[in-house]
């Protein structure tokens, strides 16, 4: 396995010019890399203007991070709120009535509400009950009885 040093040599780059990128998640490591041809072809000057490109490039990738947790708010706050028109016609509950028999179901199922609701949005139902689960009864507690 060839490492990063001998990997330039061989494409014949002589100089390079890392920054880390200042991001805030924890788990995510960034930098941005110049290469060049020519033995010491980075100055202060270089460096000064790379550490601009490289505040942009670490705002850009919070901002793209940012909108992909958005759009995953989004899609799933859609899915809990089809889940609780389903349960609202099935059952004849209204909007808060649907949202905590979610919230319930969730917690005594130990079910994160997202993924409950993503069941319910595919089948149209609250997931059968199991006995000896701490959800079963649960519709029985609510007085819930088909609406069909």
């Amino acid at each position: 396995m060839a490492t990063l040093g001998t990997s330039c040599g061989e494409l014949g780059l002589r100089s390079m010019l890392s920054l880390r990128l200042e991001v805030i998640h924890p788990s995510l490591v960034a930098s941005l890399n110049l290469f060049a041809k020519e033995i010491a072809a980075f100055d202060s000057t270089d460096l000064a203007i790379a550490g601009v490109y490289a505040q942009h490039a670490a705002t850009a990738l919070a901002t793209a991070r940012e909108e992909d947790g958005l759009r995953a708010a989004i899609q799933s706050r859609q899915t809990i709120g089809i889940a609780q028109g389903l349960l609202m016609q099935r059952y004849d509950l209204t909007q808060d009535q649907a949202f905590e028999l979610l919230r319930r179901y969730s917690q005594t199922s130990n079910i994160k509400l997202h993924t409950l609701a993503e069941r319910i949005a595919q089948s149209g139902s609250l997931p059968p009950e199991e006995e000896g689960r701490p959800a079963a009864g649960l519709t029985e507690a609510f007085g819930l009885e088909s609406a069909d």
